[in-house]
């Protein structure tokens, strides 16, 4: 089983590497983010400033994604190198979270929940190419763990409560150098202390010292940025908030979103609209049957999602997952009355691993009939990949190798505007 763990291993990887350097890397916001750590890499400049918010003119502070996306440049100069960091960062916090689903839930098979894990749409989709939210990914797995662990919702602990507190202070530190979620994080940090502060003091200035110790390692990257004396030079990230009474109907949306994180949502990986998805499909026929297999699943698993919330579930922690899940869809429903923008999936994709693990607590129920559920779980984790092959196949003139040469051009000249402008140059703020 070791063996035959190792080798999946390896080409779960290698799948998600190859389908990495085959995805869209032309698109303004992925070229953004790249330009953010060619510019470190070829000016040496610190990069004090993250991502852009394009709606504010604004940027987020910290280095952190300009580094990640940098320093793969200065060990491996070639334009590659981004995105095996990244494939190894998302590589490592998806078995991470695989692991711990599998600790929690040891009925379901390890080679459902790896597989499924590993090549789910959306976890493909953000950990396979170079914008923000895919290195949102990493951090919010070791976010809820660390929270699943520190908030009492299970008597036997795989990681030990402070490392747990730890974890959430130094990701949620992290997320906020990277994409402004961050703050639907907060109502979870506040429900573990609570839980903690409950009859025992002592506990919560032990836990509270290691989340305080979390924030400070997290916030190593910020700090520079901070005593800059650049701090107000990116726009004001407050004007992101603003009251949004359109949101008021937007709550079957938001709850069919969240869920479809860990579904096989295939429309949105197919394209943006209708013509474009069906040209896919034309182009490669032979994916038109596995295409339809994933399309009913990914409807049928968002209503098994919403009917298995109603139904009893032996599995320890369940009642607890299901009201915390059902928090989170209303936290995000109430957050988008204060967002200037409207609830697209990647502003709370950060609670994809909370998602997750309720989804296979659904599962868990249909374990009483095992040889049922391999036989489907074969059929659709093998039609996934050949879907994704295809949409790989079609999508490839618009990957990394329709810029390659002129990337490679800029990492030899040290000259990253040869690739493009960051909107800051245009902006004449920020980095």
């Amino acid at each position: 089983m070791k063996k035959g763990f190792i080798w999946f291993l390896i080409a779960v990887f290698l799948l998600r590497l190859g389908y990495s350097l085959v995805s869209p890397l032309i698109e303004d916001d992925e070229i953004q983010v790249y330009l953010l750590g060619l510019k470190f890499y070829t000016t040496h400049l610190w990069p004090f400033f993250g991502p852009d918010v394009e709606y504010t003119h604004s940027q987020i502070l910290g280095a952190l994604q300009g580094i990640l996306v940098g320093l793969p440049l200065f060990i491996i100069p070639l334009p590659e190198s981004p995105i095996l960091l990244l494939n190894i960062l998302c590589f490592g916090g998806l078995g991470l979270l695989a692991w711990y689903i599998n600790k929690r839930l040891p009925e379901i098979p390890w080679w459902i929940v790896w597989g499924f894990v590993m090549t789910a749409p959306w976890t493909l989709r953000f950990g396979c190419r170079i914008v923000n939210p895919s290195y949102v990914q990493p951090f919010s797995i070791l976010f809820f763990i660390g929270f699943f662990e520190s908030s009492g919702i299970y008597k036997n602990k795989v990681i030990n409560k402070g490392l747990a507190f730890f974890l959430m202070g130094f990701s949620i530190l992290s997320v906020m150098q990277l994409h402004l979620s961050w703050i639907l994080l907060l109502p979870f940090i506040l429900y573990a202390i609570l839980k903690e502060s409950v009859g025992r003091w002592n506990a919560l200035v032990k836990s509270a010292a290691w989340l305080c110790t979390g924030i400070i390692v997290g916030s190593l990257l910020l700090i520079p940025t901070i005593v800059s004396g650049e701090f107000n030079s990116t726009g004001n990230l407050h004007d992101n908030v603003q009251l949004n009474r359109n949101n008021i109907g937007n709550l079957p949306t938001i709850l069919a979103r969240m869920l479809s994180f860990s579904s096989y949502e295939i429309p949105y990986m197919l394209g943006e609209d209708n013509p474009v998805r069906m040209a896919v499909i034309r182009e490669n026929p032979w994916m038109a049957p596995f295409t339809v297999i994933l399309l009913v699943a990914g409807m049928g698993q968002v209503a098994f999602y919403i009917i298995s919330f109603f139904l009893k579930n032996k599995a320890e922690g369940w009642h607890s997952i299901r009201w915390i899940t059902l928090g989170a869809v209303i936290i995000v429903y109430l957050s988008f009355f204060f967002s200037v923008k409207g609830p697209s999936s990647h502003t709370y994709y950060v609670l994809m691993p909370l998602i997750m693990l309720y989804s296979f607590y659904c599962y868990n129920n249909l374990m009483r009939w095992p040889s049922a559920v391999k036989k489907a779980a074969v059929v659709l984790l093998l039609s996934g990949v050949v879907f994704h092959a295809g949409v790989g196949k079609y999508y490839f003139g618009l990957s990394i190798y329709a810029k390659r040469p002129v990337i490679e051009k800029a990492i030899k000249k040290k000259d990253y505007s040869k690739v493009g402008l960051r909107r800051a140059d245009v902006w004449r703020s920020g980095y």
